[in-house]
This record gives C-alpha cells, sequence and structure tokens, in this order.
C-alpha cells in the first residue's frame, strides 16, 4: 500500500513539473522579441543569399500576398524574377499579433498556389516549395523558400 501512495505521489510531481515546464515553453515561444527589425532582416537575407533575388516593394508585395505593408510595422521581401523561379524571402514584424496571423495564411496559401502551379513538370521548384520555411515567432513572421531555407532559418533563430 505504501508503494503505491509512493508512486502516485512522484507521478503528480512528474505531471506537474510537465505541465509547469509546458506552460514556460508556450510563454516564451510567443514572447515579442526586442531585436530591432534592421538586425533580424540583415541576418536572413546574408544566410539567404540574396544576391540573385531582385526586393520587392510595397506593390509586389500587395501583388504577390494580398496584403498592404503599410497594415505592418516592417516587411522585407525578396523574390526572383526568374519566369521558372520560386525563390523568395518574406520577414514580417507586427505588434499585432492579428496580423502576423495574416501574413502566415497568406504565406501558406501562396505556397500552395505554387505548388499547384509546378505540379506534374517542376520538380526543383517543387522540392524547394515543399522544404520552404515557414515559422511564427513573437512578432516576427518568416519565409524562405530558397536552397539555403535551413540556414536561413538557424540565421533567424540565432538573431531573434
Amino acid at each position: 500500500m505504501r508503494k503505491e501512495r509512493s508512486f502516485a505521489g512522484k507521478a503528480k510531481i512528474v505531471v506537474l513539473a510537465l505541465l509547469v515546464i509546458y506552460v514556460a515553453v508556450l510563454t516564451f515561444q510567443n514572447r515579442k522579441s526586442s531585436v530591432p527589425f534592421q538586425t533580424v532582416e540583415e541576418a536572413v537575407a546574408a544566410a539567404a543569399d540574396t544576391g540573385n533575388l531582385q526586393r520587392g516593394s510595397s506593390q509586389d508585395f500587395k501583388k504577390f500576398y494580398g496584403l498592404n505593408a503599410n497594415d505592418f510595422d516592417n516587411v522585407s521581401f525578396y523574390y526572383t524574377n526568374q519566369a521558372m523561379g520560386v525563390e523568395e524571402l518574406l520577414l514580417v514584424s507586427s505588434e499585432d499579433e492579428g496580423k502576423i496571423d495574416e501574413v502566415q495564411e497568406a504565406a501558406e496559401e501562396r505556397i500552395d498556389t505554387q505548388l499547384q502551379s509546378f505540379e506534374g513538370y517542376g520538380e526543383e521548384q517543387t522540392k524547394l516549395l515543399q522544404d520552404a520555411v515557414l515559422i511564427k515567432r513573437g512578432n516576427y513572421f518568416l519565409l524562405a523558400v530558397s536552397p539555403q531555407a535551413d540556414a536561413v532559418r538557424k540565421s533567424f533563430f540565432g538573431t531573434i
């Protein structure tokens, strides 16, 4: 009888500890970053090797994602102008979490549309799109469709 109580007591402690850790992870995962946008932008752009990409304007952002750049605190957008190219780099910040959710939905729709466009014949493009990095972290959102997507992801997490 004593061993059963001892086990039940230990199990409660373990469950409570796991719950505390879970809550802590959720709290820190969605915290807002105090790192300046320019610092994050420079780090991810360097990792993505944007030399072959062109910087997008507010109009390009609206055309590609259907969103108004003025609705966000900061937007940095690069894309390829090659007809068969899919490489893109998008970094957005906003103090409004709903706006970050909005850009994430638009980016997911863009990836889905691109995947449909290249279905059946664009193996390289399809692979890049399937391996795309989409990350929402605090007040930042990152999309990287690039052969260097993993390096961009690491740079992003290393900066914010």
